[in-house]
């Protein structure tokens, strides 16, 4: 039952913001409350909404997303996880407004660890080494070149029938290696970028070691897109469908995991103050010299668009990818 492939979108987003809706001890929905506030009644209650309308919408979002690829309607499946992601991002927005009137000014400090920090030179490597899938995939269609087909598919639909083609050229055929090393590249500009992030080293460290698997998973899974086009598997979606689906569960709990640690043994506040924080997601502070501050949603850091290095790191990190993304929709 193929069609059933269009709910593990909608589970996966619906599992991420399930997780990450509130965040450790100090602060709730992107505001800064007293440190027992989400065991407080109050706080609870706000939660338990906040997760229980988000598990109503995902819970009849997939029976949507069945019902219509059931029924042939596949273009509704993406959609579906669009819909889904604004009931979140507006349940996420409706606990901030519950939370804010339980809001406090906390000291706007932020501290750092006097112990030494563990070295940055195995998670370097280990990004590295996530560009070796992607080079011996390029190697082995260029020793292959011959039997690409001269058209070969690049699309199908949830029926796993095939919906789009591409031809044999070398902007075709390695496009998805570009792609895959330009998240790479991307994810290595994250590791290296901790280096320079003012907190905890254990926020940093947490931060890194989730950069390692993501970077992994995604360079194998671009070395496989990269070889469709000699394999000519339609059943790609049947392999790489759950296989995402279980690397989202495993990150998205293992995050939790280390996300509740942190904030049990380390600082409450992030020394940002809540009047920054644009919509709880996106911080712009021009007195702030940090470029890259804790995110108060999720996990790991966000920029402090403020700083002009910010938009240039930015810009380094995402014009290699839209440059091949906008090659394919013009080409």
């Amino acid at each position: 039952m193929i069609y059933l492939l269009a709910l593990l979108p909608v589970l996966a987003v619906g599992l991420i913001f399930l997780a990450l809706g509130d965040m450790r001890p100090g602060i709730l929905f992107s505001t800064s409350v007293p440190v027992g506030f989400a065991a407080s009644p109050a706080g609870r209650h706000i939660v338990r909404n906040y997760r229980l309308a988000g598990t109503v919408a995902i819970a009849a979002l997939m029976a949507f997303s069945a019902l219509a690829a059931r029924s042939g309607r596949i273009v509704t499946a993406p959609i579906a996880v669009f819909v889904e992601i604004a009931i979140w991002i507006a349940l996420y927005y409706v606990g901030m407004r519950q939370t804010r009137p339980f809001a406090i000014c906390p000291p706007l400090v932020r501290t750092a660890s006097l112990a030494p920090e563990d070295s940055m030179k195995p998670v370097i490597l280990g990004v590295l080494a996530c560009f070796l899938p992607l080079a011996a995939a390029a190697m082995y269609l260029h020793l292959h070149w011959a039997q690409i087909p001269a058209s070969f598919p690049t699309h199908w639909d949830i029926d796993g029938n095939v919906n789009g083609w591409s031809e044999r050229t070398v902007a075709a055929v390695y496009r998805p290696i570009w792609i895959g090393a330009s998240l790479i590249f991307m994810m290595l500009s994250i590791a290296i970028s901790t280096l320079y992030v003012n907190g905890e080293e254990r926020l940093r460290r947490l931060s890194r070691t989730i950069v390692l698997p993501t970077t992994m998973f995604l360079s194998l899974l671009f070395a496989w897109i990269a070889l469709l086009p000699l394999v000519g598997s339609k059943m790609f979606a049947i392999y790489v469908g759950p296989l995402s689906l279980l690397f989202v569960v495993a990150i998205v709990f293992w995050s939790r995991r280390m996300q509740l640690h942190a904030g049990k043994s380390g600082e409450p506040y992030d020394g940002t103050p809540d009047q920054r924080w644009y919509g709880g997601m996106f911080y712009f502070n021009p007195k702030d010299r940090a470029i890259l501050v804790p995110k108060r949603f999720g996990i790991g850091y966000s920029l402090n668009f403020a700083r002009p290095a910010s938009w240039l790191w930015l810009a380094l990190v995402l014009l290699p990818l839209g440059f091949f993304l906008l090659h394919k929709h013009t080409r």
